[in-house]
């Protein structure tokens, strides 16, 4: 038996990544297969392990959430069978997208922060190796923990926009964060929603500020 010891091996990384789509307006983004893709480098790691969870937010804090899962691979695996099974994982996740985005949905509240913080804090218990929620939302909250088309919230959110982050401070929990990353993923379509959504990105920002978090605007879509 013969033993290569200048060959090096890696172990193999996880990747973990949470898709919530906000599905109370159609102006909306919807979830993309690529965009999932970007978090990755399967081609140069074909060996790491993937762990996706998505669910859609509406009126309630609770939504049903898929799961699709790549396990790791050994150095050992077969080669042939590993690219079976990214194909396949791959597959998974493309038609768990279609399909959720093909519903038809009535939710006319947006319950955003509540979900949202689940999912983080689900991440943050997590021994991946890289942390992603992939957030599709106008960020305008409508749920017991603040209303943003309220006339004095709306107020307040415009011209106090610390104290709004103190309100949902007072009515969460923010555990630490660190080593994940929120991409927030909305491009506004008037100067009213492109207002009220850096507003809403102010308080986010104040509100996870010495959590850890990292958040991002957006996704940088790889040019090939």
């Amino acid at each position: 038996m013969v033993l290569c010891s200048s060959c090096e091996y890696t172990t193999p990384k996880r990747t973990a990544i949470s898709v919530l789509a906000d599905r109370t307006d159609t102006n909306i983004t919807s979830p993309k297969t690529d965009d999932v893709l970007n978090l990755l480098d399967i081609d140069a790691s074909p060996n790491d392990g993937v762990d996706l969870k998505f669910q859609n937010i509406g009126h309630v804090d609770f939504n049903p959430t898929y799961s699709v899962s790549l396990k790791p691979s050994s150095f050992l695996g077969n080669d042939y069978e590993r690219k079976s099974e990214i194909k396949g994982f791959l597959k998974a996740v493309d038609t768990l997208i279609t399909i959720e985005n093909n519903k038809l949905y009535n939710f006319r509240n947006s319950s955003i922060i509540v979900p949202l913080l689940n999912k983080l804090t689900a991440l943050s218990n997590s021994n991946a190796n890289s942390k992603h929620v992939l957030l599709y939302s106008d960020l305008f909250e409508y749920s017991d923990i603040y209303n943003v088309y309220d006339y004095k919230s709306e107020i307040q959110l415009q011209k106090h926009t610390s104290s709004v982050a103190e309100l949902f401070s007072s009515r969460l929990n923010i555990p630490d964060l660190s080593g994940i990353t929120l991409h927030i993923v909305y491009y506004p379509k008037t100067k009213s929603q492109n207002r009220l959504f850096q507003k809403m990105v102010r308080v986010y920002r104040e509100l996870f500020e010495d959590s850890g978090l990292t958040i991002k605007i957006g996704i940088d879509n790889r040019v090939l």
